[in-house]
């Protein structure tokens, strides 16, 4: 679900339960492929109501710690390591 090369950087910024709910949250967007809240925090396996999934996920989204600089350039930088990952065959 979540490509090996992020892995670490993820694991490294994030704690472990957010961590696993991003892991959720990341397979509820591939099934789903629908990216809108409700229709993400209605597939969420949580045992808690609709409207507080929803609001769970927007705080997670909002979290400092999923910034561009603190996660997502990391994880670019971790890509472009590995240029034969970048290049398509053929």
């Amino acid at each position: 679900m979540i490509a090996k090369e992020y892995e670490a950087t993820l694991q490294e910024n994030l704690s472990r339960a957010e961590y696993l709910f991003l892991f959720v949250v990341v397979g509820c967007l591939q099934i789903l492929q629908d990216m809108r809240l409700e229709r993400i925090a209605e597939a969420l396996p949580i045992p808690i109501l609709m409207e507080s999934r929803r609001r769970k996920i927007q705080r997670f989204l909002n979290l400092e710690k999923l910034s561009i600089e603190k996660i997502w350039f990391p994880c670019v930088k971790e890509l472009i390591k590995k240029p034969e990952k970048c290049v398509k065959n053929g």
